[in-house]
């Protein structure tokens, strides 16, 4: 499956790249809020919650193989914060989606299985280490780090048997994750650019 997940991956990056050359063609105003896909070193205010949905929708098709598998899934991804300082902030990342494997069979027949449920959820906490206010911008450099649960099923099984585990909802296992994201902004945009590195246990 490594090339369909090539693909799913460009995909998604593609059309968030033509959505936003979309908006900015189309001469949207220039946008305020922190971006649905990324995270920021933005801080979230002390004693305060916040939270945001991201929708997703993403394909993989196009598999050489005889089996021509394609896969689609989709779903939201909430996401709750808290400000436990003004620079110590911690998260909560709790995915539902759904997932549909369409692939032919030895025998040549098409089948199509999915499964539907809550996947890994995300625990981490980011804390800023250097930020440089000035009026109308800001930048700022936080590293953060967590653990992904194994929240999701990783056993799921259809009248076939057990299904792939590109289908999983959940891996299974406890994976801790470690980084840093640093954000410039001021009142017309913003850029975000962050590494981190997952230990798939």
């Amino acid at each position: 499956m490594a090339g369909p997940f090539a693909r799913l991956r460009r995909g998604s990056a593609v059309l968030a790249g033509g959505l936003a050359l979309a908006a900015v063609m189309g001469g949207a105003p220039a946008a305020r809020a922190a971006p649905e896909t990324f995270n920021t070193a933005l801080p979230v205010p002390k004693g305060e919650f916040i939270f945001r949905e991201q929708f997703l929708y993403k394909r993989a098709s196009d598999d050489p193989s005889p089996a021509n598998r394609e896969l689609e899934v989709g779903g939201g991804i909430s996401v709750l914060g808290y400000g436990v300082t003004g620079d110590l902030a911690v998260f909560g990342v709790l995915p539902y989606l759904r997932k549909s494997l369409d692939v032919t069979t030895a025998g040549g027949q098409r089948v199509t299985r999915t499964t539907t449920g809550i996947g890994d959820a995300r625990l981490f906490a980011r804390y800023t280490v250097f930020h440089d206010d000035a009026p109308g911008r800001t930048f700022r450099i936080s590293p953060f780090a967590g653990v992904e649960l194994p929240t999701g099923d990783n056993d799921d099984r259809d009248s076939l048997g057990t299904l792939p585990a590109t289908l999983q909802l959940g891996s299974g296992s406890w994976d801790p994750f470690a980084g840093i994201v640093a954000t410039y902004q001021t009142l017309d945009f913003e850029v975000d650019v962050a590494t981190s590195y997952k230990a798939n246990t």
